[in-house]
C-alpha cells in the first residue's frame, strides 16, 4: 500500500488518537419512559397481583390432579379415556369458574363514598329585544 491509499480510507484520521465519541448512545428517551413505568408498576404487582396469581396456580394444579386422578379411576373401571376425560374436564373447568367466581363477585357491594350535589348555575340573560328608555341627554 502506498501512501495514497492511507488517505482514501482517512488514514491519518483513525490512527490520531481524536475524540470519536461513543458506539451506543446513552440517553433517557423511550427507554426511559418504559423504565420510570416499570419502577412504579413492579412494585404494585409484587405486593398485589402476585400473591392472587400464587394462588391461583395453586387452584389449578389441585383441580387438575383431582380431575386426573378421576379419569384414571373412570378408565380403571372400564369406561372409555375420551369420554371420561371431555365429561371431567368439563366439571373441572366449572369447578374453576365457580372458585373464581366466589373470589371475585361481580355485583358490586358496598355504598360508596356520598357526595354532595351540585347545583348548576344558571345564567339570567336579558331579553334583547325589550325596549330600552332612553334617557333624556342635552345632546339628543
Amino acid at each position: 500500500m502506498n501512501n495514497y491509499n492511507k488517505k482514501q480510507r482517512g488514514g491519518w484520521i483513525n490512527d490520531s488518537n481524536i475524540y470519536r465519541g461513543t458506539l451506543i448512545q446513552k440517553g433517557y428517551g423511550l427507554g426511559g419512559l418504559f423504565k420510570r413505568f416499570f419502577k412504579w408498576v413492579t412494585p404494585i404487582l409484587k405486593k398485589h397481583a402476585l400473591p392472587k396469581l400464587q394462588e391461583g396456580v395453586k387452584v389449578l394444579g389441585q383441580e387438575a390432579l383431582s380431575s386426573a386422578g378421576d379419569i384414571i379411576k373412570d378408565v380403571y373401571v372400564g369406561k372409555n379415556l375420551k369420554e371420561s376425560a371431555k365429561s371431567r374436564l368439563d366439571t373441572a373447568v366449572n369447578n374453576i369458574k365457580d372458585k373464581v367466581e366466589a373470589e371475585f363477585p361481580t355485583e358490586q357491594s358496598g355504598s360508596g363514598i356520598k357526595r354532595k350535589k351540585r347545583f348548576k348555575k344558571y345564567l339570567i340573560y336579558k331579553n334583547k329585544n325589550s325596549k330600552r328608555q332612553k334617557s333624556n341627554d342635552i345632546f339628543d
